[in-house]
């Protein structure tokens, strides 16, 4: 076992011989192997050759290493059997020019495919993962409905798909803003560990997610190698998507928006039992999602009401306040006029009495002047 074969990948084809000692293998050009896979890491793994005996040490690497389907364990040296056909990334190596394909992950059966005949136990096994999921979905809908928060239920239904389906890379929900017709990204998620920033931002398929919506129908590559390239973005190229899962999120008949899941770097990374979950997922979800916007809504328009009265409040306290104050002007207006009629009535009678002196006394000329100086006042 001295030569390694590239059975997949981007390098498919080449060959690789081994060092007596170590041989190392990655992204990156300062490798024994260099491997021109955006999936594999920049240092990746290494081969460590005892006698005639293989072995190959996971250096902490983002995505894995895989022997016949089984993720190794970091750090820890593995023997490789001679038929043995090794996952990095999205690359598969094998010290055979052809894999065995005995260990590989079976792909993902379509509803035209016919599958083998089911025996009781697989029937028993079935039955076990149905209620199992329905299970999962009663857990996840009383879950859902312990908040009306939208910005806290979405990052509930992101985090409980991530929980709930273990293969999935990166994910996304895309909600249609009612207002602008337009579909924007409210929430994502990666579990990679993005050491070098290529995995954090969710490029998704716009082709997958438009045709998710156009059709009403959830979608599901299980193996995007397998695929026209037109379906899939560039982004989704270069950071080697494998798989993809698109459901749409629907209420009423109505499309709300959509849950979009990825695998990278892993072929067959979603089975149809992963598809039928995240329907259920995303019926719960939709259900929840509607009931927190119409929470929302009706929040706005409590506080839109709110606001209104509380303008016509002030509006109506300040029209109390010029009521008032007419009504103290009218009082006041009345008070004069009753002081002003009273004084009057004094100031006639003064005047009669001073008319009658002038009258009785015309030959006293001193009180004559008092007399007119009293009508002179008075009128």
């Amino acid at each position: 076992m001295k030569k390694l074969y590239v059975i997949d990948g981007p390098d498919k084809g080449k060959s690789f011989n081994l060092n007596d000692g170590i041989t190392t293998i990655g992204r990156s050009s300062d490798n024994d192997i260099c491997i021109s896979d955006i999936g594999v890491s920049r240092h990746h793994a290494k081969f460590l050759k005892k006698h005639d005996r293989v072995f190959i040490v996971d250096l902490n690497s983002s995505q894995g290493v895989f022997i016949d389907g089984k993720k190794i364990e970091p750090g820890l040296e593995v023997e490789i059997e001679k038929d043995s056909d090794l996952l990095l990334g999205n690359t598969v190596l094998s010290f055979q020019k052809e894999s065995s394909g005995k260990k590989l992950p079976q792909p993902y059966h379509t509803k035209g495919e016919r599958r083998p005949f089911e025996t009781s136990e697989s029937l028993k096994d079935s039955s076990r993962t149905y209620t199992w999921s329905l299970e999962l979905l009663l857990k996840v809908s009383n879950i859902l409905a312990q908040s009306l928060n939208i910005d806290e239920l979405l990052g509930e239904v992101i985090d409980q798909i991530f929980d709930l389906l273990k293969r999935i890379d990166r994910g996304a929900i895309l909600l249609i803003d009612k207002e602008a017709g337009k579909l924007r990204e409210v929430v994502s998620k990666t579990r990679m560990e993005d050491k070098e920033g290529i995995f954090s931002k969710i490029n998704y398929s716009r082709t997958i997610v438009k045709r998710t919506i156009q059709e009403g129908q959830p979608v599901m590559m299980s193996d995007t190698r397998r695929v026209n390239k037109a379906e899939l973005s560039d982004s989704m190229e270069k950071m080697n998507v494998s798989s993809v899962m698109c459901v749409p999120l629907m209420y009423k008949g109505y499309i709300r928006g959509v849950i979009y899941v990825d695998s990278i770097g892993l072929p067959q990374g979603f089975r149809k039992d992963d598809l039928q979950l995240l329907v259920g997922l995303c019926n719960t979800a939709a259900i929840a999602i509607e009931n927190a916007r119409l929470y929302s809504d009706l929040e706005k328009l409590v506080e839109r009401r709110t606001k209104q009265l509380e303008n016509a409040k002030d509006r109506l306290i300040e029209s109390q306040k010029q009521l008032s104050h007419a009504q103290k002007m009218e009082s006041l207006g009345r008070m004069a006029g009753g002081v002003a009629h009273n004084f009057r009535n004094i100031l006639q009678a003064i005047l009669g009495s001073s008319e009658f002196l002038h009258i009785a006394y015309s030959q006293d000329e001193q009180l004559q002047k008092i007399t007119r100086a009293i009508n002179e006042s008075v009128a």
